[in-house]
């Protein structure tokens, strides 16, 4: 998982023409940390300039269970952006 410290990183995926553009202060690929098969659904690409913080499937488990406001938050910032995708879909 990575976290946008700055910078904007446009994110694409595999089976679509859909892209997102993402800011600082965004997470992108927990997907794979949470998802049986631990794989990647998409590509990201850096627009600008970027700093990111990573986060292994190993750090991500610890940071769960030592701090679950860290999985709330994790957890409404993905619903947020799948919210912001929805709109931007239905017009």
């Amino acid at each position: 998982m990575f976290g946008l410290l700055e910078g904007q990183v446009e994110l694409s995926w595999n089976d679509s023409e859909g892209k997102e553009l993402i800011n600082a202060g965004d997470v992108f690929g927990a997907g794979a940390l949470v998802t049986q098969e631990h794989r990647r659904f998409g590509d990201a690409r850096s627009v600008t300039a970027c700093r990111l913080l990573v986060m292994n499937r190993e750090k991500f488990l610890f940071a769960v269970q030592e701090s679950p406001m860290f999985a709330i938050e994790l957890l409404a910032s993905i619903d947020q952006r799948l919210r912001h995708l929805k709109g931007c879909i239905s017009g």
